[in-house]
């Protein structure tokens, strides 16, 4: 109920997908690059009183009260397998897990000597959604924890063709009889 010189805001809480409710916000808002908002003027919690800044008993009294957010971040577990890094919005990740924000990230990957891009997975596609699999550089929307796995595969280290012949590990893989008019990619199995 208000009075002359203010009110009481109420207990509801305002929800958001992805954000969690930081108060409210007499001042502008300002939306930072963590996610998170900051408020020019003064915050108020939920429940708390207003107090109006020049009230007036033979007037309407009137404030504009604006809602701070805090973007909610999950734990992502990173499966990498023949792949020594996924790199997510420029930042390269090589231990087992991530931090990330509510919404879209930009992923990549980075592979040792031999090795190069198969696919990506997840091991939940509500909570983590991957724009393409089977590109290597792609999009993925977080909504809450998930793993995400990055498939590495061993490169090729030349062609086949024609009956043509001339690498030692192609020699390795194929015959004359197998390597006739299609050209076929040769990989490298020396490493077992």
């Amino acid at each position: 109920t208000a009075t002359a010189s203010g009110f009481t805001l109420s207990n509801t809480i305002p929800t958001r997908t992805g954000y969690t409710f930081a108060g409210w916000c007499d001042g502008t808002v300002t939306h930072n690059a963590t996610g998170n908002d900051t408020c020019s003027g003064t915050p108020y919690l939920a429940g708390s009183a207003y107090s109006f800044a020049s009230p007036s008993s033979t007037s309407a009294n009137t404030a504009n009260l604006y809602a701070m957010w805090n973007v909610k971040t999950f734990a992502i577990t990173l499966d990498k397998t023949n792949a020594t890094a996924i790199v997510i919005d420029g930042t390269s990740y090589t231990g087992s897990s991530a931090t990330l924000t509510y919404g879209n990230h930009t992923i990549s990957g980075t592979y040792p000597s031999g090795y190069e891009f198969s696919s990506w997975s997840t091991s939940d596609s509500t909570n983590l959604a991957i724009t393409s699999t089977t590109s290597a550089s792609t999009t993925i929307t977080v909504h809450g924890e998930a793993t995400l796995t990055l498939n590495g595969k061993t490169s090729p280290i030349g062609y086949c063709d024609n009956n043509s012949i001339s690498d030692a590990n192609c020699m390795q893989r194929m015959t004359a009889s197998t390597c006739t008019t299609t050209a076929k990619t040769v990989y490298d199995d020396r490493d077992g």
